[in-house]
């Protein structure tokens, strides 16, 4: 593992999921330990996507806690863990998250992605009580993004018309009345389902999601064409 493609915060998650798994005399790092280490890192990218989709940290560690709690203990708390296979696939699979968002440097995020990929090894009780799939936290980052932009814009606007800045939060409310909330729609099943194009739509979802090259362009001129 390159540790230098790392990011201050994903270090200190690697380290913290080291302390965990000795704290419950585990001899190696396992995807759960790096669960729940991503997951206690306050006011990081991670938090704001779990405030997203409804979910908040403590719930999150409390599942992966009682996962952890009925795994035999294999070390005597003394000898420095290893960081599993599992968790190294996990940390690879950071750096390729990395490269699809074209971030500088792995990120807590990134690694939060990788865990919930349907490849990791994440354990399958912890999958059906947090129930969080990748899909779901490419779509919070995205939304995050969106009332982002939509605030740094209103932000510019209202600045250069008055000098003065409200509230982020009553810019986007008032952004938000001109508009209309698709996300919401979509989520509320008002647009028929797209069929037969799920890799379409995942390669979609990445292209959005990157800070550079995101505009992804969908052409066709009959119906069965479709390509980015």
């Amino acid at each position: 593992m390159d540790i230098a493609s790392y990011s201050y915060g994903a270090r200190g998650v690697i380290k913290n999921a080291g302390e965990i798994a000795a704290s419950f005399k585990h001899a190696e790092i396992d995807v759960e330990h790096l669960l729940m280490a991503v997951v206690r890192q306050e006011g990081s990218e991670v938090e704001s996507i779990l405030n997203q989709l409804g979910k908040s940290p403590s719930f999150v560690e409390s599942m992966v806690e009682i996962y952890l709690k009925d795994q035999p203990s294999k070390s005597t708390g003394r000898e420095k863990v290893s960081i599993s296979p599992a968790v190294q696939n996990v940390l690879n699979r950071a750096l390729d998250e990395k490269a699809k968002l074209f971030d500088p440097l792995v990120e807590p995020e990134h690694i939060f992605i990788a865990i919930f990929d349907p490849r990791s090894a994440l354990s399958g009780y912890v999958r059906d009580k947090v129930e969080i799939t990748k899909e779901d936290i490419y779509r919070a980052i995205a939304e995050n993004k969106a009332l982002e932009d939509m605030a740094g814009s209103s932000d510019r606007k209202e600045q250069k018309a008055t000098g003065e800045a409200g509230t982020k939060a009553g810019k986007v409310a008032e952004t938000l009345r001109y508009t209309t909330d698709m996300t919401n729609q979509a989520a509320a099943g008002e647009f028929d389902p797209m069929i037969g194009r799920e890799d379409e739509l995942q390669q979609t979802i990445q292209l959005l999601l990157r800070r550079r090259k995101n505009s992804p362009g969908l052409t066709g001129g009959r119906e069965w064409v479709n390509r980015l």
